[in-house]
């Protein structure tokens, strides 16, 4: 039994359970993944509790990120350079070791934007955990600036000192790029936005927009066109500051996509074991899934269903034909069933990676004979199956483009396999 969980407070915003059992399930594992309400004055006795009961390993959020330090036996240099912890491991002989993979989370999301912090002006408005690690990184990676930003003068001070006297990395290796500034703003002056509005990339790193009613810590004139943001808070809908910097024409990063990567990173210490990414991303938003015979309607059904709902619909057929730049039928010819499923799994792995907001996806007929895919789709959504129409009616239907449907024949043979899943009610 793999055992997790992630303790803050509040934590009953937190979509890590959701992501984490679909990557459990995906992955064929029995185990669970739960949040828990730990104040500060519980954390200690909470950190031995789960370690008495088994759990291999702990997420921590706000505000346990820094207060964690003192219970850890080892740290990890993720844990050392940022001087904040948000993965526990419970490591077999008793002991606990700390690490820190909101730098995997931070790095990834801005790789998958193509930027590259060297020698770039970071604004982060925060100062506690999350920001720590977020402006430790921000100087190992060579920012020129890196501008703290917070409610209080004198927190966001004492950050920009701490992080002034970073020189050194584990290895010895020089950190701060040359002619490195570091500055502290308050937020709500004029020169803080302004300070803002000059950076290449801003960082909400603040628990602001949790809360409904909650604001934007920065206001429309801290952004600007050419300039990325990114707002730590993981949300399906639109955090307050996202919101003001896309409206302002900045380019908008995703906090779930951070929360994905550091996630998966969490996973992978805790059990050697490879994250099912795309499984965990998918899971954050809404999908459904139609399966079912070749020639029952799925792409047509989904594209009317997610027309009529104002979602988006992907037909994976059409998805393989564009990864491949070559037709079923000639995938067929080409490399046989095989190379056909080959190309079919790996469709479906982008176009789970890909998913950023409720969707429909049309599978193909025998897409989830793969019991890897099964698992994969039913660890996401619900997959809802399409009657198949009588014999008479399916050869009918195949007659009228049978090269476009090389399996087509096989329709009749999967009645079984077919009635496994759960039918579709329009």
């Amino acid at each position: 039994m793999h055992r997790f969980a992630v303790l803050g407070h509040p934590i009953a915003h937190s979509l890590s359970p959701v992501m984490h059992t679909a990557n459990l399930r995906a992955l064929g594992l029995e185990g669970r993944y739960e949040k828990s309400d730990i104040t500060s004055e519980e954390l200690t006795a909470a950190i031995r509790r789960f370690q008495r009961k088994g759990y291999l390993g702990l997420n921590l959020t706000i505000p346990h990120k820094t207060s964690v330090l003192p219970l850890l036996d080892r740290i990890d240099e993720s844990v050392a350079l940022t001087g904040a912890c948000n993965t526990v491991k419970f490591e077999l002989g008793g002991s606990i070791t700390g690490y820190n993979t909101d730098i995997d989370g931070f790095l990834a999301v801005l790789a998958a934007a193509g930027f590259s912090l060297k020698g770039k002006r970071v604004l982060i408005v925060g100062n506690g955990g999350a920001g720590r690690a977020l402006a430790a990184t921000a100087l190992r990676e060579g920012a020129v600036r890196i501008s703290i930003a917070g409610r209080s003068a004198a927190k966001a001070a004492a950050l920009a000192n701490w992080l002034g006297k970073i020189r050194e990395d584990s290895r010895g290796s020089v950190l701060p790029s040359p002619g490195l500034a570091i500055v502290a703003e308050e937020l709500g002056t004029a020169e803080c936005v302004q300070e803002a509005a000059g950076a290449d990339l801003v960082v909400n790193a603040t628990p602001l927009g949790l809360a409904e009613g909650d604001l934007s810590p920065l206001p429309g004139a801290a952004f600007r066109p050419g300039q990325l943001a990114l707002d730590l808070i993981p949300t399906r809908t639109v955090p307050p500051m996202a919101s003001v910097a896309a409206t302002a024409g900045a380019t908008v990063l995703s906090g779930l996509d951070f929360l994905v990567e550091q996630g998966a990173r969490s996973f992978e210490l805790w059990t050697g074991l490879a994250a099912d990414r795309a499984v965990m991303n998918a899971a954050l938003h809404e999908v459904m899934f139609l399966y079912g015979p070749p020639a029952a309607g799925k792409t047509t059904l989904g594209r009317r269903l997610a027309a009529e709902r104002g979602i988006a619909f992907v037909d994976l057929d059409e998805a393989i034909v564009c990864r491949e730049g070559r037709t079923i039928p000639e995938l067929f010819a080409a490399g046989g069933e095989a190379g056909f499923r080959a190309a079919e799994n790996s469709a479906l792995g982008a176009v789970l990676s890909a998913i950023k907001a409720r969707t429909i996806i049309a599978l193909g007929g025998g897409t989830l004979l793969d019991a890897t895919n099964r698992r994969r789709c039913e660890s996401v959504g619900a997959v809802c199956c399409l009657p198949a129409p009588d014999a008479a009616e399916l050869e009918r239907r195949l007659a009228l483009a049978p090269a476009s449907r090389p399996l087509g024949d096989r329709a009749s043979q999967r009645v079984a396999h077919y009635a496994s899943f759960p039918p579709f009610f329009a």
